[in-house]
């Protein structure tokens, strides 16, 4: 296994999973806000 440390471009890449609020709520939980930036993802 190789961690590495987490990019925006990571971020990018996590953010286009999901194209829904009950897709990220499946994968998150209620606390992540929808729709979403980069900067609200972070924060979340």
């Amino acid at each position: 296994m190789y961690l590495s440390q987490l990019s925006d471009e990571h971020l990018v890449e996590l953010m286009s999973w999901f194209t829904t609020e009950n897709e990220l709520n499946l994968w998150s939980g209620p606390d992540f806000r929808f729709p979403f930036d980069l900067n609200s993802f972070k924060c979340d």
